[in-house]
């Protein structure tokens, strides 16, 4: 295969993990009893696809729902490596998918982190939620936890690349 072949098909299965990784959030969502509200893709605050739920009310119930779509793909990338897949362009968007939903800027991991602190805000003050929110976003880059989570990300990309290159490269 090309590069430009591998390219596509990388692109292409980075598209159907994007999907399988958006319905995991729709089924955690169905299972938990939420009203999905909309399915669709915003540019803000970076590029991504989201599944809208009215907000649940208990903290558990919003980390199962954020949690469900990197669920997912852990355990396609962990089957993916268990199985002995080689099809090369799908075990890359597969690390690629990872390195993307565990990012220190924009992630379910960082909503978790926040939406737990900011419903118990709102709950306190009033406030509006998307205000709460952002101030708490705002508060978080660079933080100690930010650091942290970012030097977990960093482990958690060399840790893809050298799985990668035993199967992919």
């Amino acid at each position: 295969m090309s590069l430009l072949e591998n390219i596509a098909l990388t692109a292409l299965c980075l598209g159907v993990l994007l999907v399988i990784h958006e319905l995991g959030h729709v089924i955690a969502a169905k299972i938990l009893g939420l009203n999905i509200l909309k399915v669709g893709f915003t540019l803000k605050p970076v590029p991504h696809a989201y599944v809208k739920v009215d907000w649940p009310k208990k903290r558990n119930e919003r980390t199962i729902f954020l949690l469900s779509g990197f669920a997912i793909n852990l355990i396609l990338l962990a089957l993916s490596f268990l199985s002995g897949i080689s099809f090369k362009p799908l075990l890359l968007a597969l690390c690629i998918q990872m390195v993307i939903e565990t990012n220190p800027i924009y992630s379910d991991f960082v909503i978790i982190n926040l939406a737990n602190r900011a419903s118990s805000e709102v709950r306190k003050t009033r406030s509006s939620y998307s205000v709460v929110y952002q101030k708490l976003y705002k508060e978080y880059m660079h933080s100690s936890k930010w650091y942290l989570h970012f030097g977990v990300w960093v482990l958690i990309i060399i840790a893809l690349i050298n799985i990668a290159k035993s199967f992919v490269l």
